[in-house]
């Protein structure tokens, strides 16, 4: 596992021989097991792989998005032996591999819905708070929160007070304020899906 947490700090190394082998690895799996065996094996590494990467500080860290999307891409090329000037979006579409960017906010804003409902990590504390208006105003029952202002806006922007509130103000009506932890994930894997493959 700390390997893995590590992995991510690499971010300067996005075309090292790290993440060619991680891919290459698996060459020599799909002549014994098969295309779709490599397949789940890749699905259930690239989501371990992000779990532990992206649900700490770096959050939506450039690099570290850059890195883990390369590994994504490079896996789903192996796995359907496509070559690299072919548009990869198509690709994972048809493997329901969401993108890494938008993997990292769902890990992001799963975390803030177990916060506002008490049943986020005890770690977390209670980073958010609920926009409150004074007065009726539009914004009410709207179920925003509010975005604590920074004075470093590049690494305090990232902090999970400030990005978890952020991303959760920018989802539709429809989504925050569902009733289960399993509807928003739902709703939220939906949204996500049509941005990354249907926008």
């Amino acid at each position: 596992t700390k390997h893995i947490i590590n992995y991510k700090s690499s971010s300067n190394k996005a075309r090292s021989p790290s993440v060619r082998d991680f891919v290459a690895s698996f060459s020599s799996l799909q002549a014994s097991v098969g295309r779709a065996d490599v397949h789940c094996g890749f699905s259930s590494l690239l989501h371990l792989q992000r779990h532990y990467s992206l649900t700490f500080t770096s959050w939506l860290r450039q690099g570290a998005v850059a890195l883990l999307q390369l590994v994504q891409n490079s896996a789903a090329r192996f796995v359907i032996s496509t070559r690299r000037r072919e548009h990869i979006t198509p690709v994972l579409a048809s493997f329901h591999w969401m993108p890494v960017q938008y993997r990292a906010k769902f890990r992001v804003l799963v975390l803030a819905y177990k916060a506002l409902h008490r049943t986020a990590p005890a770690y977390l504390g209670n980073p958010l708070h609920r926009h409150a208006p004074s007065r009726a105003l539009r914004s009410a029952g709207r179920e925003l929160l509010i975005v604590p202002r920074t004075k470093c806006r590049s690494r305090g922007d990232r902090a999970f007070s400030v990005l978890a509130p952020a991303l959760w103000n920018q989802l539709p009506l429809v989504v925050r304020p569902s009733p289960s932890l399993g509807v928003f994930k739902t709703r939220l894997k939906t949204l996500f899906f049509v941005k990354a493959f249907q926008d």
